[in-house]
């Protein structure tokens, strides 16, 4: 009976991506007479005798067909494998809304949209922490109080890649600055500011 069945080597993500190239090696699990011989396709191409591993490259999901033939003819059930690859890291991005005022401080409520993109496998989340607190699963807006403040974030993709921490600063100061009246002499105090004995 002819049985044929592919090995694949690469770096393993998550939910069935890799992250890397995948080496590929087509073995023969058992043989007849006369010899057998195993044929493969990728992404729907030429069908070519298998002769010694080849490397499958490029993000994207790619599709390997592969069966075993006798020397009698007789053909093996083809077998359907897809190999899916995504190298690339996602890329996050941070958005402010509020009233600029001078010296890159905000001086209305002041809020930050956090947003990414993958290409490939899609981005599973981003994460981020606030004047250095907790790491959190960004939800939804932050809205931030007054003073200064740094937020950290960055995404992460359907594969498990994770891009570096990026950083967003954020002034707030929405409190006018107080005024003091000027101050007139007294009765009993001289214009040049001195007592009188």
């Amino acid at each position: 009976m002819l049985d044929s069945r592919a090995f694949l080597i690469g770096t393993a993500g998550s939910s069935g991506w890799y992250t890397s190239a995948v080496n590929v090696t087509l073995l023969l699990m058992n043989g007849t007479s006369p010899p057998d011989s195993i044929w493969y396709r990728l992404d729907n191409g030429t069908w070519t005798q298998y002769a010694q591993s080849f490397v499958v490259v490029g993000d994207g999901v790619h599709t390997l067909d592969f069966n075993a033939t006798d020397g009698a003819g007789l053909n093996e059930i083809v077998h359907h494998l897809t190999i899916s690859i995504d190298t690339a890291l996602p890329a996050s991005s941070a958005a402010v809304v509020g009233t600029s005022g001078n010296n890159g401080w905000y001086i209305s409520n002041a809020t930050v949209s956090l947003g990414a993109t993958d290409a490939t496998s899609g981005v599973r989340g981003i994460t981020y922490r606030i004047d250095g607190l907790d790491w959190l699963d960004y939800a939804g807006p932050l809205s931030l109080a007054e003073g200064p403040h740094l937020v950290e974030y960055y995404a992460t993709d359907v594969a498990g890649l994770a891009e570096s921490v990026r950083s967003q600063a954020v002034n707030v100061d929405m409190t006018p600055p107080a005024s003091v009246a000027p101050r007139s002499p007294g009765r009993r105090e001289r214009m040049d500011g001195s007592s009188p004995m």
